[in-house]
């Protein structure tokens, strides 16, 4: 696919107005990309496209490359949560590494003057791998009412970027979700009122790590929290955010989104994105002709591979509501 057409569906599909010097549209231009991946049938003709389906006289190939521009862009679309998402992408078969820096500080030794008998250490880091799974979208008879100009190419696109990329933000929920900690890291009402000495108990115990905590959570989790200090400032957050932008000196974030917990709030430490995305090749839209359904529709199938897992150099504490 030319750059310029690439370009075109990027404008298209975030509403940029663009009309050429003939008087066709950016849509028209996009279309006709189609028309030319139909072989140039008449795509108003039923049967002459059911032959170019049914003898593979289709290039799916300016489809999937159109169609994996806008998933591009619909990607980090939905809430803050993205901010600890690390993204990598690579061809199918290439290598799927990520390598996270280890948190640990390096022992410092004792010497006498002039000598260099010191220990050697090694500044650890590891590397690792997420485990990719294919998940797919099957819609029939689109793209041939697409091509005819029956239906608008950006909100066609539109929701197919969107159901997958609401996909993965569940996927990322749910890894957030599941985040857990224990002994000093861990604390919890456990059913009873918030208490404030807890949690500055936490935030600390992760700051000891030589990390500056911050607080994040969903909108009902940080509506938990309370200080046994108020004033005016206190009362402007809850009025403009819901929520008290700082808790005894440190900040607050919020998470929005749907699947976000609403009975933890989580103190991180460390700048570290250790939610890690891993996206394997390209789009791929696979065709099954009228002659290949039972109720002889045109299919259209569109798959991606990715996979999430929460991979972590620091260490997080968690206050359970």
């Amino acid at each position: 696919m030319s750059k310029d057409l690439r370009q075109l569906a990027i404008d298209v599909y975030n509403g940029v107005d663009v009309k050429f010097e003939n008087g066709e549209t950016g849509e028209d231009m996009i279309r006709n990309a189609l028309c030319k991946a139909f072989n140039g049938v008449n795509l108003n003709d039923a049967k002459a496209v059911r032959n170019a389906l049914a003898y593979n006289k289709v290039d799916f190939e300016i489809i999937n490359e159109i169609i994996d521009v806008a998933l591009d862009l619909s990607a980090q679309e939905n809430s803050e949560i993205w901010n600890f998402v690390d993204f990598k992408s690579a061809a199918l078969g290439d290598k799927n590494k990520f390598t996270v820096e280890g948190s640990d500080l390096l022992h410092v030794d004792v010497i006498t003057h002039g000598t260099q008998g010191v220990r050697r250490q090694r500044m650890l880091s590891k590397e690792f791998s997420v485990e990719t799974t294919t998940k797919a979208i099957k819609i029939y008879e689109e793209m041939v009412r697409l091509a005819a100009n029956r239906i608008n190419w950006a909100k066609f696109v539109e929701k197919i970027g969107k159901s997958f990329d609401n996909d993965r933000f569940n996927a990322v929920a749910t890894a957030f979700n599941g985040i857990t900690a224990s002994g000093d890291y861990s604390k919890g009402s456990a059913g009873t009122a918030f208490n404030e000495s807890d949690m500055i108990d936490l935030l600390t115990t992760v700051e000891n790590d030589g990390n500056t905590p911050k607080i994040f959570g969903s909108l009902q989790a940080l509506r938990n929290l309370t200080t046994a200090m108020t004033g005016d400032e206190v009362r402007r957050d809850y009025y403009n955010f819901g929520y008290m932008g700082k808790f005894n000196g440190y900040d607050t974030f919020r998470i929005s989104g749907k699947n976000v917990p609403t009975d933890k709030i989580f103190v991180i430490g460390s700048d570290d994105k250790f939610i890690k995305m891993f996206d394997e090749g390209d789009t791929l839209t696979i065709a099954h002709n009228f002659t290949e359904t039972a109720d002889k529709t045109q299919e259209l199938m569109v798959e991606r591979t990715y996979g999430v897992e929460v991979i972590m150099a620091g260490k997080v504490g968690v206050y359970q509501l």
